[in-house]
């Protein structure tokens, strides 16, 4: 037995040598690789591209990209995925009054369909396109109006904030008299929309984003200021009362 036990130790000693000896193997062969990317044009001949999302569009099943082209241009496209990275254009708006910008995708009237949410950034206009499932044929969308007269809107993200299956839109505004502000979707969102302010002259406000910071499942808001803020700040979901 003592025998036995003495050979038994050694052995259970070097299978764990081993087994660290290929995890230190394994990681450094993992360290050594590089991640690779190819690069492909999707549409070239723009006037001033800002803005860029991605969601399925049309339910086939392949992430799609939409686009703005501002000034002179001010167009909306979206580009249909084939599965295989192979995009066709299609137009949503053809020519809104000055600059189409940053946008965002999210289903805002609850049919399946996801829609895009896009600001204007010199009219100060916050748009929702809806999809209405005829991709291609040029009537692929309508245009509905969140807010307008928010001015110098700068981005606009979509989301339920209030926790009711609506998508509701929150925006930025970098004027004179900067704004943070959540547009709640009262549920006919080609209608009337509840403006709640979150901030107000926080001057040239910008980037917004959505993310459940504290973890209590709720989305909360973060934007930033430039110039004369240069600050970051963000707002907790205290919920319904």
């Amino acid at each position: 037995m003592k025998t036995r036990r003495s050979c038994t130790i050694p052995r259970l000693a070097f299978l764990l040598a081993l087994m660290v000896l290929l995890g230190l193997t394994a990681t450094a062969v993992a360290q050594n690789r590089t991640t690779r990317f190819s690069e492909h044009l999707i549409k070239d001949g723009y006037a001033y591209s800002f803005g860029i999302a991605a969601g399925d569009l049309n339910g086939d099943g392949h992430i799609d990209l939409t686009s703005a082209d501002a000034l002179p241009h001010n167009r909306l496209y979206w580009f249909e995925n084939d599965g295989k990275g192979n995009f066709t254009q299609h137009v949503i708006e053809k020519n809104y009054p000055e600059r189409l910008e940053r946008h965002a995708i999210g289903d805002i009237n609850g049919d399946g369909r996801p829609d895009v949410v896009i600001i204007e950034n010199l009219r100060g206009d916050v748009l929702w396109y809806e999809n209405i499932g005829k991709p291609g044929n040029g009537t692929q969308s309508k245009k509905h109006i969140v807010a307008d007269a928010f001015d110098h809107a700068f981005e606009a993200v979509a989301a339920d904030l209030n926790g009711d299956g609506r998508v509701d839109v929150a925006a930025t505004a970098w004027g004179p008299g900067g704004r943070v502000v959540w547009f709640e979707n009262l549920g006919d969102p080609r209608g009337k929309w509840k403006t709640h302010e979150l901030k107000t002259n926080w001057s040239r406000a910008n980037q917004i984003i959505i993310a459940d910071f504290n973890g209590d499942g709720r989305p909360d808001l973060a934007a930033g200021a430039e110039r004369g803020a240069n600050e970051i700040r963000w707002w907790r979901n205290e919920g319904s009362k």
